[in-house]
């Protein structure tokens, strides 16, 4: 379970940050598309309900490339300004997403959106950060506190996590580090 992580929107396209990394140090890891039905009970109304309270009530039907389908439960604690604190995930691998997806619809819970995700994942040996392409609208970056692959760097604390993207340089939106996809999309469906 990776308990700090932040997340900002970029100011620059996809093009000129994928550029800019590279010619920063930065070398693509990995990369892969990540496709979410959020499904919720259909029975609860949502009409006046918060956001985040939404979101906590939603089991994801989740794919990650070709190589793991489930379905994903997480649980997100924030702050009085909405910033998550701590979070965990649990996760039942499925054979067959539809299946699944099927198999949630019979039990009461329907699809209130979906995000696909394109995901690359870059790293310095210091530093590794993982670029979102959100529904092809929205480029975000993601870090948590131990990256895949830089294990022998670890974060404590949001601070110095923020400090060294900062170090990076990438033009981003500085007035939030928690931003929150499924948030944005559940509001535009809203």
């Amino acid at each position: 379970m990776k308990n700090l992580e932040i997340t900002v929107k970029v100011n620059w396209s996809f093009e000129k940050l994928n550029e800019y990394l590279l010619r920063n140090d930065f070398k693509i890891v990995d990369e892969y598309d990540l496709y979410d039905k959020y499904m919720i009970n259909k029975d609860l109304d949502i009409t006046n309900m918060k956001d985040l309270d939404i979101l906590d009530k939603c089991i994801l039907a989740r794919k990650i490339g070709n190589s793991k389908e489930c379905l994903t439960y997480k649980e997100k604690k924030y702050d009085k300004d909405e910033n998550i604190i701590s979070q965990s995930k649990v996760d039942c691998t499925v054979k067959d997403l539809d299946t699944a997806i099927k198999f949630m619809e019979s039990i009461g819970y329907k699809i209130l959106f979906e995000i696909y995700d394109k995901l690359i994942v870059y790293s310095n040996d210091n530093i590794e950060i993982c670029v979102q392409n959100v529904n092809d609208k929205y480029l975000m970056i993601e870090m948590e506190d131990v990256g895949d692959r830089t294990k022998n760097h670890h974060y404590d604390n949001i601070e110095d996590m923020i400090r060294d993207f900062d170090k990076i340089g990438i033009n981003y939106d500085k007035s939030n580090y928690f931003v929150k996809k499924a948030q944005i999309i559940l509001n535009e469906v809203r």
